[in-house]
């Protein structure tokens, strides 16, 4: 069975969004606590932050050892679904971390 799409529905898929543009604010992500990271906060930077952002997340994990297990948990509830690369990442970097800090 093939599927059909009209010419009107083949144009809206092949637009592409407009890019954003390039500013360098950083995002003042909404469950920041007086710059302490939440579990909340934790997530919406991995989800959401940009490399900066992750560049303050990874600053922050190094300079506190509670955030390390705080992330690992966030990630680990994220692991089920594929889709979510990044939670991947983040997991891989602090298992990564720990071996470096165990050696």
């Amino acid at each position: 069975m093939s599927l059909r799409l009209s010419t009107s529905l083949r144009c809206v898929l092949r637009r592409r969004l407009p890019a954003r543009p390039c500013d360098n604010r950083r995002v003042r992500h909404r469950h920041l606590d007086h710059e302490r990271y939440t579990p909340a906060a934790i997530d919406d930077v991995i989800a959401r932050g940009r490399w900066a952002d992750w560049a303050d997340l990874r600053r922050a994990m190094q300079m506190e050892a509670f955030l390390v297990d705080r992330i690992e948990d966030i990630c680990h509830a994220r692991l089920q679904d594929p889709c979510a690369q990044r939670h991947h990442f983040w997991m891989h970097y602090v298992r990564a971390h720990r071996q470096r800090g165990a050696a």
